[in-house]
């Protein structure tokens, strides 16, 4: 994403410390590791954020909620400014200007470990499968538009932890899910770690995701966009997390 304005512009806005001002709020959902009220500094998409508008002087609150409650309340007249994280597509830039990328995350399918392997190169050939998706998550937009048009079967749930429980117990075949969290979930939620035997990530990626802030449409919201992409740019590329990347699963 291109940034706006000239050197000194940025210089100015980046040095800028606002002295009293209160917290940026933002709304969110318990993601982790990437979002979470108990997680070190909101989790690796949080600190993040964090890190960058302490270059601007500014700090922020998450606030969490279900998802497309906290999707909602910024579209609404709230105090919310955004919502954190979003995969970006071109398709949010009718409600909400959104940020550079903070990082960059895989998305994959969850199987049953003991299933008949599923082999795929193109994603219509998962035309057999019920794939469980959640409600009012951006997925990929060839997954979507296939979805949409009935070429696939996907089945809504209100979370990964709900989606996760439905595949343990056959009642989809996949689960769209980060391995990041399919991991952290597997680990540490009490009712999913009795199920770390019974599944495990299907070895072909759908995509890498880049995980953005979605800011309110106004002109408030397209200021802050553009600052906070000024201090991106100063924290440097948008890092790539694996399962394996160092920390990912364990702040």
């Amino acid at each position: 994403m291109a940034l706006r304005g000239g050197i000194l512009l940025g210089m100015g806005l980046l040095c800028c410390t606002v002295q009293g001002a209160e917290p940026l709020r933002f709304t969110s959902l318990e993601w982790p590791p990437y979002v979470g009220a108990g997680l070190y500094q909101d989790g690796l998409v949080g600190q993040r954020l964090h890190q960058a508008l302490d270059l601007l002087g500014l700090q922020a609150r998450i606030d969490y909620y279900p998802w497309r409650r906290a999707q909602r309340l910024v579209l609404t007249d709230s105090p919310y400014v955004g919502y954190l994280p979003e995969y970006a597509s071109p398709r949010l830039a009718e409600h909400f200007y959104c940020s550079a990328p903070l990082l960059q995350a895989p998305l994959g399918l969850a199987q049953r470990r003991n299933d008949t392997p599923i082999h795929w190169q193109r994603l219509i050939q998962l035309q057999p499968y019920r794939i469980g998706v959640v409600a009012g998550y951006v997925n990929t937009d060839e997954l979507d538009t296939l979805a949409n048009a009935g070429l696939l079967y996907t089945d809504s749930a209100n979370s990964d932890r709900n989606n996760l429980r439905k595949l343990a117990a056959g009642r989809i075949d996949l689960a769209v899910v980060d391995p990041l969290l399919f991991h952290y979930l597997l680990r540490h939620d009490p009712d999913l770690r009795p199920l770390a035997d019974q599944l495990t990530m299907n070895p072909r990626r759908l995509e890498q995701k880049q995980l953005v802030v979605c800011f309110r449409r106004t002109d408030q919201g397209h200021r802050l966009r553009d600052r906070l992409n000024l201090a991106i740019a100063r924290l440097g590329p948008a890092p790539v997390l694996e399962p394996q990347s160092p920390h990912a699963l364990t702040r």
